[in-house]
């Protein structure tokens, strides 16, 4: 326990640092009365103390100096006539004048992405210096987490935030956030859960007309895998399965639906593999089936020596 009430003004300092960090497991009653402050400060000009409040806390009447909070739920000021002290900052306490913030559902939710939203509801004094979305997997998602800070704040209303990084099929907090020098403040826990990721599905047109270095093959989209595709065509190669990094293959349009590929700058009489390919705008390539055909020879005579 951390117990002191006073009812003349009175000081309690901590030594700064972590190796002296205070850890109080059960109650937190610090109180003074009006007028009649209770100080908490660092022995530092330049460093914080840090505490670390688990149980209960009861809080009035506070000036409060260089605090570092290091649990996961900040100390909630507000309505309890503490002061935060300009002298040196306090972190994870909300004071009197602290922003007002809501989280909003997350949209364009995606395999890799979201756009998060919120709304500032009260700028509080003064104007917020950031503002944004955080999330995790873990859930109650704060700054120290990955975050979009959109920066500062001097209307209110909704806003939005990128949401990147994110893995498919897996589920996600996300919480919108406002800070002003009288703290961070949070709007509540949302969860989504991202697209699994889903390939294209495409097939290989029988390979025709060939020559000694063009030949024509295709392909028929018949699904998107959930986005767009955004590029389609052939891919060869003179080994099996060639794929898009190659140089050689080509672009014929977007969308479902069959398409027609020249497949040019081959040399005569070799075997080459083609593929069909589409790509969709998530970034997911899908592959038809690999076909083989061999360029024609070139024209003209040729003998044979039987012996």
């Amino acid at each position: 326990n951390l117990t002191k009430n006073v009812t003349t003004a009175a000081t309690l300092t901590f030594q700064s640092g972590s190796a002296n960090r205070t850890t109080i497991t059960n109650t937190l009653n610090l109180q003074g009365i009006a007028e009649q402050l209770l100080s908490l400060i660092s022995d530092s000009a330049t460093a914080q103390w840090e505490i670390n409040p688990q149980g209960t806390r009861t809080i009035q009447y506070l000036n409060v100096q260089g605090s570092n909070n290091v649990n996961a739920t900040d100390i909630d000021a507000r309505g309890r006539n503490c002061t935060n002290s300009a002298s040196n900052i306090n972190t994870k306490w909300i004071f009197d004048g602290a922003p007002t913030v809501t989280t909003q559902a997350v949209t364009d939710k995606g395999t890799n992405s979201a756009t998060g939203n919120g709304n500032i509801t009260d700028l509080g004094n003064p104007n917020p210096t950031a503002h944004g979305v955080c999330w995790n997997t873990a859930g109650t998602p704060t700054i120290s987490d990955n975050k979009d800070d959109k920066g500062a704040a001097t209307a209110k209303g909704a806003f939005t935030g990128d949401i990147t990084g994110l893995t498919p099929g897996t589920a996600y907090h996300v919480r919108a956030y406002a800070t002003n020098s009288n703290g961070t403040t949070y709007g509540s826990d949302m969860t989504f859960t991202t697209s699994s990721a889903t390939v294209p599905t495409v097939t290989t047109t029988d390979i025709s007309s060939i020559t000694t270095t063009t030949a024509s093959s295709g392909g028929d989209v018949t699904s998107e895998g959930g986005f767009s595709v955004t590029a389609k065509g052939v891919c060869w190669s003179t080994s099996a399965n060639p794929t898009v990094a190659l140089d050689t293959k080509t672009t014929d349009g977007t969308g479902t639906g069959t398409f027609t590929s020249n497949i040019t700058g081959l040399s005569s009489n070799t075997t080459y593999h083609v593929r069909a390919y589409a790509t969709n705008s998530n970034g997911v390539t899908g592959y038809g089936s690999d076909m083989t055909f061999t360029t024609a020879a070139p024209a003209g005579t040729y003998y044979v020596n039987i012996s």
